[in-house]
């Protein structure tokens, strides 16, 4: 779930950043992290280095890498049949994909390791630089102003979601927990 909030929380910010400076550097810069986020939620000891490398590392570096395929269809497609084809058929990739990867992980950790599952996902990054790169052109935009308001308000929000993850545990999800006025923060 804190990989999905992150993910959704910055991928305004990460495609605001894509067209400024450029969608090749961005994304170069996304699937090293995603790529460094599998290492360390592999080699993690615990759960803070398991955490950070999941829904840290692996969670902002899918802010770009979600929103490249979608750039990618509307920069190469104009507004035809063609394109509403291409975004079924990348729809339907990634349900077949989720359900492959969910399936084939859950047997590699049952047989093998769960640290397996997530070494499969690292073999595939360069795989999928090798199919992306030639797509991606290098063309920043520079008269387009970084939104910072934006960021900002991504960040806030995503702060103050945690905030009522971690209170509503505290105080109780649907019937109260003792009396917030007197319970200590």
């Amino acid at each position: 779930v804190l990989m999905s909030l992150l993910t959704a929380s910055f991928t305004p910010t990460a495609e605001n950043l894509s067209r400024r400076l450029g969608r090749k550097w961005i994304f170069n810069g996304a699937l090293g992290l995603f790529a460094l986020g599998l290492g360390w939620v592999m080699l993690s000891p615990g759960m803070g280095l398991f955490t950070l490398g999941l829904a840290g590392a692996t969670g902002l570096a899918a802010a770009v890498l979600v929103s490249t395929p979608v750039a990618l269809m509307d920069d190469r497609y104009p507004e035809t049949l063609t394109k509403k084809y291409a975004l079924l058929a990348l729809t339907l990739a990634g349900i077949a994909g989720g359900l492959t990867g969910s399936i084939l992980g859950g047997v590699m950790a049952y047989h093998l390791s769960w640290r397996w599952a997530f070494g499969l996902a690292l073999a595939l990054v360069p795989i999928i630089a090798g199919l992306v790169w030639p797509l991606l052109r290098h063309q920043p935009s520079q008269t387009i102003a970084v939104d910072w308001v934006g960021g900002l308000l991504s960040v806030a929000g995503f702060g103050c979601t945690l905030v009522g993850l971690s209170l509503a545990a505290d105080l109780g999800w649907w019937q109260p927990k003792g009396n917030p006025d007197t319970q200590a923060f």
